[in-house]
């Protein structure tokens, strides 16, 4: 099977910035997948000083997704995900429902790091950088969405998850391809 790193495609268009009081945790906490569950979150309103067209990931940062992103995403095995609820008011009195996402799962054993590309830390107390992450699919836990433990923030999905994405034209994401580890070979789904 193959994996995809879930990224926002970059574009000419701006984006929602959202600033932290707006969101029901810090953005850092949202990044890095913290768990929320003892935060009691009711639907966030968020004003914008402007109007803007949404694409279904609205924020350059922060996991903000339309409805119907999310339903994709839920359809697929994807536990430990955490989702709250924001209404997005544009000035011409346009009303968008989206949702903040927390995908919590981090696995810690799903990257390959002989097969990876690792930029090593050269200062103390910094932690290498997975450039590349080559990921064994046996260790996956069969999930459609996770993190790495050792790739930071970023998002990875299944083939499946992505393709479903990409056939409902789902905009705003990019699919980056990751490598396959070789420790791969002959697991049965």
């Amino acid at each position: 099977m193959k994996y995809y790193q879930l990224a926002v495609e970059e574009n000419e268009e701006k984006d929602v910035e959202f600033k932290d009081t707006d969101l029901p945790a810090p953005e850092l906490d949202l990044a890095y997948g913290y768990d929320l569950s003892k935060k009691h979150v009711d639907k966030i309103s968020i004003m914008l000083d402007q109007d803007i067209n949404l694409k279904d990931w609205a924020s350059t940062v922060l996991p903000v997704v339309s409805k119907k992103m999310l339903d994709i995403i839920l359809s697929f095995n994807c536990k430990g995900i955490q989702y709250f609820p924001i209404e997005i008011k544009a000035l011409n009195s346009n009303k968008f429902d989206y949702y903040v996402i927390n995908y919590l799962p981090s696995l810690k054993k799903a990257l390959d790091v002989e097969n990876s590309k690792i930029l090593k830390a050269f200062m103390k107390g910094a932690k290498d950088y997975v450039v590349i992450p080559s990921i064994i699919e046996s260790e996956t836990q069969n999930l459609d969405i996770f993190r790495l433990q050792q790739a930071d923030f970023r998002v990875f999905v299944s083939e499946r998850l992505a393709d479903s994405l990409k056939k409902a034209q789902i905009s705003g994401i990019r699919l980056d391809e990751v490598r396959q580890s070789p420790k791969t070979k002959g697991v049965r789904r």
